[in-house]
């Protein structure tokens, strides 16, 4: 069905509205927090504004991207080149929106706990938060690989090489950054992570681990519940990517 001219005028119209909406957002959530020092802690009154902002920001960018493809040309060009439902779409536009902002507000706020704050300072754990927002650099592969599968592109190269990519950034960024984050706290603490410490020799019931088991029991509860389903999607992957591998050799 051909768009009339007013429909197109109002459609653009609301992309203008939606566009301004997320970048204002997004522009004021940062002026909110590029003025505090590392060391500052968030108001409860700014806290509530960012929460607010980036409600207006993920809603504003889900639905650019939803009028984009299923109320203008080129989108709907785009939809019968690679046969989309409106289901298809809205599934796209969800895992689009993680991958529209991930790699970029994850990355930063990753680099600002880490780089600008110690181990341990204060006991507020920047180190474990800097961790945290690491784990998330692996959404944007894995939100890709959902909309190349939506787009019927599993046989592509760029599939094979998105799954790839996507493995070693679930190893590193979500397998392997709790341990290191750990090694990280037993070198702020002094304490050994592996090998033992020269009074472990006089007792054995006692070696190695001392870092972990420093640590308070819900502290290594968390690290347990986070490392846990980590290993087990992995392992799911893994045996995914040989299979997919197998196939095509």
């Amino acid at each position: 069905m051909e768009l009339t001219f007013p429909k197109m005028r109002h459609h653009r119209m609301m992309l203008c509205v939606l566009a301004v909406c997320n970048a204002s957002s997004l522009a004021a959530a940062i002026n909110l927090v590029i003025v505090l020092d590392p060391e500052d802690r968030i108001s409860v009154r700014r806290g509530a504004a960012l929460t607010a902002l980036g409600l207006v920001y993920f809603v504003s960018l889900f639905e650019l991207f939803n009028v984009a493809a299923l109320l203008t040309g080129a989108g709907a060009r785009f939809r019968r080149k690679h046969r989309l439902s409106c289901g298809d779409v809205l599934d796209i536009s969800n895992k689009c929106v993680p991958l529209a902002t991930a790699a970029s507000l994850t990355t930063r706020n990753c680099f600002r706990h880490y780089f600008y704050s110690a181990y341990l300072r204060g006991g507020l754990g920047d180190c474990v938060f800097g961790f945290v927002y690491l784990m998330e650099l692996s959404t944007p592969f894995v939100s890709l690989r959902g909309v190349l599968s939506r787009l019927r592109l599993k046989g592509s190269r760029a599939y094979l090489l998105n799954g790839l990519a996507m493995l070693l950034a679930f190893l590193l960024c979500r397998v392997l950054s709790l341990p290191y984050a750990c090694l990280l706290y037993s070198r702020g603490v002094g304490l050994p992570y592996l090998e033992k410490s020269p009074c472990d020799y006089h007792c054995e019931r006692t070696a190695g681990l001392q870092a972990l088991r420093s640590l308070p029991a819900g502290c290594k509860l968390s690290i347990g519940i986070l490392l846990l389903p980590q290993l087990y999607w992995f392992c799911l992957m893994s045996a995914g990517a040989v299979r997919v591998l197998a196939a095509r050799s």
